[in-house]
């Protein structure tokens, strides 16, 4: 009788934790509390995510998701999702709420930590209010705040450049290394184009790491839909790799006017081609790839002719 009243207990036990998980995915997971509005102590960007030019920053491929996490890191998230000895609530427009633990947050946040230890209402009370982040971005945040590394929440639908901005907010640079870390052929224009609406040019890291991964590869990109000029002028301002290096610099050129619908004559095309040395450029490239573009005339191509 004993050892079926244990299983039972067991099998209880089990269902309970199943059931916390599930109310903190569904937002569930504790009575409700009235939600505060944070009193931000420090500005987001000088622009709000939202308003970047440019398309989506989509997340690269290069990271390896929760297999890299600490072994504490998981079992401080797992305590979180099941809503085991927390005691934040972060409230949200878009969503259910999530629930946190402190002194994680104050681990590996300077914001938070200067948040809860002063007497502002959020120390008194726990609860903060979210309302310049979706909710789906900010989940994504504190799973890489608790595992030091991408978790399962980092598909697709998260916008990188919400992670950034919340990496910035909250003055967690780890976030900013994994997305840095994350750059490839696939996002580069569009981290770029975000950079470039966000942050001082001449102190930008993130736009530092955009040319050095452009000038690795820049063979590679090809999501340009909606890119800005300034940002091809960016990807370009890197050295030159590799003997085609400035034929794959011109390839990029023809790709973006192809996807920006811009004539061979217009001032970007042509601002762009600028920085192309056309000259280094081998004639059979030149004959294969400039002169069939129609963005180079006639009559500089026959100037490049060797002889």
């Amino acid at each position: 009788m004993s050892g079926g009243g244990s299983t039972d207990a067991c099998a209880i036990g089990k269902a309970e934790s199943e059931g916390r998980r599930k109310r903190h995915r569904d937002g569930r997971t504790a009575e409700p509390r009235p939600p505060l509005v944070l009193d931000r102590e420090r500005a987001l960007s000088p622009h709000q995510v939202h308003s970047a030019r440019g398309p989506r920053w989509g997340l690269g491929g290069k990271w390896t998701k929760t297999q890299n996490a600490t072994a504490i890191g998981k079992a401080l998230w797992d305590q979180a999702v099941e809503g085991l000895f927390t005691d934040v609530v972060f409230s949200f427009s878009d969503g259910p709420r999530i629930l946190a633990h402190r002194n994680v947050l104050c681990a590996k946040s300077a914001i938070f930590q200067s948040m809860f230890a002063s007497n502002m209402i959020e120390a008194k009370t726990g609860v903060i209010s979210i309302s310049d982040f979706s909710r789906h971005a900010f989940y994504c945040f504190l799973e890489h705040i608790y595992l030091d590394a991408p978790g399962a929440g980092w598909t697709g639908r998260v916008d990188a450049r919400e992670l950034w901005s919340l990496a910035d907010k909250y003055d967690v640079p780890s976030v900013k290394d994994c997305l840095l870390s994350g750059l490839d052929e696939s996002n580069l224009a569009a981290a770029a184009a975000y950079a470039l609406s966000h942050w001082d040019p001449n102190d930008n890291p993130l736009a530092e790491a955009c040319v050095a991964a452009a000038a690795r590869n820049i063979r590679g990109i090809t999501e340009l839909e909606g890119v800005p000029s300034e940002v091809l002028a960016l990807l370009l301002s890197g050295e030159v790799e590799g003997k085609r290096g400035h034929l794959d610099r011109f390839v990029l050129v023809q790709r973006w006017s192809t996807a920006a619908g811009a004539p061979a004559a217009s001032a970007d095309v042509q601002r762009l081609l600028s920085r192309i040395r056309l000259a280094a450029i081998a004639w059979d490239d030149i004959e294969a790839f400039v002169r069939p573009s129609g963005l180079v005339p006639e009559q500089q191509i026959l100037a490049l002719r060797p002889g």
